[in-house]
């Protein structure tokens, strides 16, 4: 074994003894504080520029295909979390506090051009016109056969219409249902009148103080409601749902619109946070350098033990000292 060789193998055992011994956390305080000193001096746009973030952004986003092993792997999870005991003996309650929901309610009823905007487009959707024709071709019809309706109310009338609709539907095949149809096509063609109705209803009531009086009596009835939903959902639903949710992914991570929101946002993040320090940054993340300290103690050690006695270690370090002990410089060092 040449001189080169035997420094290598000395340079090995110190690094390894180094960073596995139990004083080995002397060591992190000085290289931690090395870096967030570094930290300290380096910007966020000088360790990488916004355009090369937007490329690496980019090209993960493009080339981030989920497998559809990945469903099996987000069903099981997804079963296993939906079918723990907890959450039968957990409430809303439990996990919402009383000021939280208050808070909301405040945004709520101050967001009101927004819920004006959402009362209009729900209103204008061709599911709530179909709603509404619904309810008033119900009401009609119930009004006019139902216990208390006009067919009660006037003598005789309830068994005239119980004969009369028979004795016609024998003579006249089809008669019935097209009364119906031309009920529902009546309806239909006067149900913006009362969808306009509706609408200024809806914009009227939910004004503040009732907005308040909804929530306290939704929160009321709601807070001791479970946290479970293993009985509205099969294990084959869950699948399907989560199938359906990576599909969704799968469509939006290559269309322009979802790349152009991704662009937009990280040159957002740059004009805010380009010039400041990574100090300044970690900070906004509540990240300082005690915490970080203190999490580095406790992790760091039990993961380089772990990388010592499975050989990772040693083979890092081989990988990064050998080819200078392997050099031309070291040995001319060393002639």
């Amino acid at each position: 074994m040449n001189k080169a060789q035997k420094l290598l193998e000395a340079h090995l055992q110190f690094e390894l003894d180094r960073w596995t011994d139990e004083n080995c956390g002397e060591d992190l305080d000085v290289l931690l504080d090395a870096l967030w000193d570094w930290a300290g001096d380096t910007s966020v746009e000088q360790m990488l520029s916004a355009e090369t973030a937007v490329d690496a952004v980019l090209r993960w986003v493009d080339d981030w295909y989920l497998p559809d092993t990945l469903t099996v792997l987000l069903g099981s999870l997804a079963k296993r979390l939906i079918h723990l005991p907890i959450n039968q003996e957990t409430r809303l309650e439990d996990v919402i506090d009383d000021q939280l929901i208050e808070a909301g309610v405040d945004l709520l009823v101050d967001l009101e051009r927004l819920r004006e905007a959402l009362i209009t487009q729900a209103t204008q959707s061709p599911l709530y016109a179909m709603l509404i024709s619904n309810v008033l071709y119900s009401g009609i019809r119930d009004y006019l056969s139902g216990e208390s309706g006009v067919a009660q109310k006037v003598p005789g009338m309830s068994s005239l219409l119980s004969k009369g609709a028979s004795a016609l539907n024998k003579r006249m095949p089809g008669l019935e249902a097209a009364i119906e149809d031309r009920l529902r096509k009546y309806i239909a063609s006067n149900a913006q009148k009362s969808i306009r109705g509706s609408r200024k209803f809806l914009l009227e009531a939910l004004n503040a103080e009732q907005l308040r009086k909804l929530a306290e009596q939704i929160w009321d009835n709601s807070r001791q409601t479970q946290l479970t939903v293993a009985e509205l959902l099969e294990d084959d639903e869950i699948d399907r749902l989560v199938s359906f949710g990576l599909a969704i992914w799968q469509d939006l991570r290559q269309t322009e619109y979802i790349q152009e929101l991704i662009r937009e946002a990280v040159y957002g993040f740059y004009d805010g946070y380009g010039n400041e320090d990574l100090q300044v940054l970690l900070q906004h993340l509540g990240l300082n350098r005690d915490g970080l300290l203190a999490e580095a103690r406790r992790l760091i050690p039990s993961l380089l033990r772990n990388a010592h006695d499975s050989g990772l270690l040693q083979s890092w370090l081989e990988l990064r000292l050998r080819p200078f002990y392997a050099s031309a410089a070291c040995a001319k060092l060393l002639a």
